[in-house]
């Protein structure tokens, strides 16, 4: 049967397939809770990514006294834009990836490779879908935007009607090599983590922890790999009409930015990415479980 290539997305071999509809359910249900927790990183992690020069970076703790002197709301502000679509974003994660397991594996054995390319396939599916969402956060997020958006909804109304929709497209050519990065260095390393390194779990509780070493393993390394190509997207997207860039494309972008900057600054943010995405990842992944065995 074609189920072999499903298990890919669910990660563990042991337990039946989830139909299409339960994977969007429980991949929702875990990015919410993934975001939830880790958004005030994320936030610091674009104010560092869209710092240009040479300069160095203040520390994430320094970053998020700084943050949290701003008041709660700025900790979580531009939260409604990606919190709408991080279900969605999530669901399409793990059902993409499982469909396209499904087609490129089929009842063939899962490898690391194919995992990789399901994985990286997923993660352009999930790029279209949530493009608007990230161009918007970014804005929101910008420190220097503050004044400039009053609100989520204030923040959409004003880039359509001063940039046009197709603004909300900005930076998706980077965001599409970003997500295709992340997404398929995650589901790869998490499976040669369970097939190849990780204990054969004996119990629930040794499976939940299997599951949130993969997945931390798996985004620690996406974001080690995408973080050049996050810094590109997060500063493409933040241009306004009439101010200039230098930003072309996403390749040109990283050759400039570390010609005229230093290769350093292509990993702007990696901490406080890492912090969110490394753990983020284990929370996605175990959270992804628990839903999933709920559902079946």
């Amino acid at each position: 049967t074609g189920s072999s290539g499903r298990l890919v997305a669910m990660a563990s071999s042991a337990q039946p397939p989830l139909s299409f509809s339960k994977n969007l359910a429980a991949g929702a249900i875990a990015g919410a809770s993934e975001l939830l927790v880790m958004y005030p990183l994320d936030v610091i992690k674009t104010r560092f990514q869209l710092m240009s020069g040479r300069g160095k970076s203040p520390s994430i703790v320094d970053a998020l006294r700084a943050l949290r002197s701003e008041g709660f709301a700025n900790m979580y502000r531009g939260l409604l834009a990606p919190l709408g679509v991080e279900p969605l974003k999530r669901a399409i994660k793990f059902s993409a990836n499982a469909k396209y397991a499904a087609i490129i594996i089929g009842d063939k054995a899962p490898t690391v490779w194919t995992s990789l390319a399901c994985g990286a396939l997923a993660g352009v599916t999930e790029c279209l879908a949530i493009a608007p969402a990230e161009v918007v956060k970014v804005r929101m997020q910008a420190k220097e935007r503050a004044a400039l958006y009053k609100n989520t909804g204030d923040a959409i109304m004003k880039i359509v009607k001063t940039e046009g929709v197709g603004a909300l497209a900005q930076g998706l050519e980077a965001a599409l090599w970003r997500q295709a990065t992340w997404n398929g260095s995650f589901f790869a390393m998490s499976f040669a983590m369970k097939k190849h390194v990780l204990w054969t779990p004996d119990s629930r509780g040794s499976e939940l922890g299997r599951n949130f070493v993969s997945g931390l393993v798996g985004g620690t390394v996406g974001v080690a790999l995408n973080n050049p190509l996050d810094v590109v997207t997060s500063r493409m997207r933040n241009v306004l009409p009439g101010e200039p860039t230098p930003y072309r494309n996403a390749w040109q972008s990283v050759a400039l930015i570390a010609r005229e900057e230093g290769a350093g600054a292509l990993y702007r943010g990696f901490m406080p990415k890492v912090l969110r995405l490394g753990p983020g990842g284990g929370i996605l992944m175990m959270a992804y479980e628990v839903i999933a065995n709920l559902l079946r």
